[in-house]
C-alpha cells in the first residue's frame, strides 16, 4: 500500500483505508480459495491411482503400493516394483549398533514408488585401478550417480515382481557372479542377464548396492512378493 499523502484530512484517509481493506480481505480470500482447490484436485487425483500401474500388495507390516514398469526388452514382459520397502528398524540413534529389530507397522498404504536412502559408501579410491576388473573401472561415474542418496537409515529392500508367469524364477541363468563375499566391500555385484529396471535391463552390468542372495528365517510362514505365502520355518530368498 501506498504511504497516504500528508495534506489528506484525517476523514479522507479512514475513508480511502476503508475503501482498500476490503479489497485486500477478497484477495486474500481468493488466494485461500484457489489454494483449496489445488490441494483437494491433487488428494483427488492421489486416490484415483490406476490399479494396475499402481499395485498395492499387503505385507506383514501393512500395504505399500508399487509402480507397474515396462521394461526396454522385445521378450520379457513388464515387473512390478515396490522400493524402499523396510525390512529392519532404522539403526540411528539409540539403535545404532544394536541388533536389528523388526520395522514398525504402519496403518495407511505406503508409497513403495522410490528408491530408499542407501548406505554410506564410495566407489572411488577404494582399490587402485589396475586391481579392479575393468567393467567396473569403466563405469565408475555411473555407478557414482546412484549412490548420492546416502544414510545410515538405509535398511530397505527393492523388490521386482514378474507379471507374465509367476510360477517361472525371476532370475536367468548366468555364469556371472551373484553373490561373492571377498568383493561386497569392495566393488558393486554383477547382475544376472534378466533386467529388472533401468541400466540393469542391458544384461552383463553391475548395479549398487551389492545384489546377492540372503536368507532370513521367520515364524509364520515365507514373506513373498505377493504377500505371506509359503509354510512356517520357509527360508526367505
Amino acid at each position: 500500500m501506498y504511504p497516504l499523502p500528508l495534506a489528506l484530512s484525517k476523514q479522507k484517509r479512514q475513508a480511502l483505508l476503508s475503501r482498500t481493506r476490503p479489497l485486500s480481505l477478497m484477495t486474500d480470500w481468493c488466494l485461500m480459495g484457489v489454494l483449496g482447490l489445488i490441494l483437494l484436485f491433487s488428494l483427488a487425483s492421489s486416490q484415483k491411482l490406476d490399479p494396475s500401474k499402481h499395485p498395492i500388495v499387503t505385507t506383514n507390516y501393512g500395504k505399500i503400493r508399487g509402480i507397474k514398469k515396462d521394461l526396454n526388452n522385445e521378450i520379457l514382459g513388464p515387473v512390478e516394483q515396490y522400493l524402499g520397502v523396510p525390512y529392519a528398524t532404522a539403526p540411528i540413534g539409540d539403535r545404532r549398533f544394536q541388533p536389528p529389530e523388526a520395522p514398525g507397522s504402519w496403518q495407511e498404504i505406503r508409497n513403495a514408488t522410490q528408491f530408499a536412502p542407501v548406505c554410506p559408501q564410495n566407489v572411488h579410491g577404494v582399490l587402485p585401478e589396475i586391481m579392479l576388473p575393468v567393467w567396473f573401472t569403466d563405469n565408475l561415474d555411473v555407478a557414482a550417480g546412484y549412490i548420492q542418496n546416502q544414510s545410515e537409515d538405509c535398511l530397505y529392500l527393492n523388490v521386482y515382481v514378474p507379471t507374465e508367469d509367476a510360477q517361472q524364477p525371476f532370475f536367468l541363468p548366468s555364469s556371472l557372479p551373484v553373490f561373492r563375499l571377498s568383493t561386497l566391500t569392495l566393488q558393486p555385484q554383477p547382475l544376472t542377464p534378466h533386467p529388472i529396471s533401468g541400466l540393469k535391463n542391458q544384461g552383463n552390468w553391475f548395479w549398487p548396492p551389492a545384489s546377492c542372495s540372503f536368507t532370513k528365517r521367520r515364524e509364520g510362514g515365507r514373506e513373498g512378493g505377493r504377500g505371506s505365502t509359503g509354510s512356517p520355518g520357509d527360508d526367505i530368498p
